[in-house]
């Protein structure tokens, strides 16, 4: 068997990775690697290094247990957009064929265990304030919990994003685009004196005026124009 990788410290679904456990033997001789875990509800438990790679096994079971209770639950709100944001969270999640699972559930983005119940989910965020709102994580590296999460418009979302740039004004980091709008700059300005090479402490500088020379010159070229004329 190959040197495995040292998994100490990985999040797959609910479990995270404590140590290396005594590897086993199948029934034909293979020598297999198990891992000591920690499920998010504290229990400890062995696992194959092969189901944690696979995803076949996420937690100790308490996450089976709260799906099964969450499915069974009778709420009424099956078609309402709450009910619709609350599933397509958990499938980010927990189903390895879902879009985006790989920048959820891959990155060992989970839901907390109270949240498996839609009842519980709904009394915690209420409902849409609109249709432009959707459910995003405040901390878009932290897990889906009452703590993380807010209904957020598209706008916001977008400035909370991984991929979003960020700048540090008046002693706050912020996205870049938040920034511009509090020193009333133009985006398009920002953006244009990154790609000049402006280094960050001066993208949200005001526009410098013109210079006085320049302003003289021109002043200069208008009135002998108007001699000329």
């Amino acid at each position: 068997m190959g040197k495995s990788i040292d998994q100490t410290g990985r999040r797959y679904g609910k479990l995270l990775v404590l140590e290396k456990a005594k590897d086993y033997f199948t029934p034909g001789g293979a020598r297999k690697v198990k891992w000591r875990c920690q499920c998010d509800c504290g229990n400890v438990l062995e696992v194959r290094g092969s189901s944690l790679s696979t995803g076949n096994t996420k937690s100790c079971g308490c996450l089976h247990a709260a799906l099964c209770a969450a499915r069974a639950t009778v709420h009424g709100m099956k078609h309402s957009p709450e009910y619709n944001a609350w599933s397509l969270m958990k499938a980010r999640c927990f189903r390895p064929t879902a879009d985006n699972y790989a920048h959820y559930g891959g990155r060992g983005i989970t839901v907390a265990v109270e949240w498996l119940d839609f009842t519980t989910f709904f009394r915690d965020m209420g409902p849409k304030p609109s249709p432009n709102h959707s459910l995003d994580r405040i901390d878009v590296n932290g897990h889906y919990c009452v703590e993380n999460c807010r209904w957020a418009t598209r706008i916001e979302q977008m400035r909370n994003k991984r991929t979003t740039l960020s700048v540090t004004y008046n002693g706050q980091r912020m996205s870049l685009a938040a920034a511009a709008e509090l020193a009333g700059i133009k985006l398009a300005t920002v953006h244009a004196r990154r790609r000049k090479g402006w280094p960050e402490d001066r993208l949200l500088e005001p526009a410098a005026p013109w210079p006085r020379a320049a302003a003289n010159l021109l002043g200069t070229t208008a009135q002998a124009l108007a001699t000329t004329a």
